[in-house]
């Protein structure tokens, strides 16, 4: 895939994310609205605000669970579960 840019009918910036020409969804969005520059430090972010959010939400004796979840965190189309020490 590439990075796609989406504007409207009239030229103005809507979003920016990942192409892929052969998926149903052709472009997962990973920023709308305002303007982002794709590269590890957006996905950090993205990663460290999912950790963030389920802090103090998964019980200690928990051992699987989901780490990242795709457009709830910001990173369409990704999907990344714990078990045990396995990611």
């Amino acid at each position: 895939g590439d990075v796609a840019v989406v504007f409207d009918n009239k030229k103005q910036y809507l979003s920016i994310g990942l192409f892929d020409p052969h998926s149903p969804i052709r472009v997962r969005v990973l920023q709308h609205n305002e303007k982002a520059a794709i590269g590890p430090e957006l996905l950090f972010e993205r990663v460290r605000k999912a950790a963030e959010a389920r802090e103090g939400v998964i019980p200690p004796d928990t051992n699987g669970f989901r780490v990242i979840n795709g457009e709830n965190d910001g990173l369409g189309g990704l999907v990344l579960d714990r078990y045990g020490s396995t990611l």
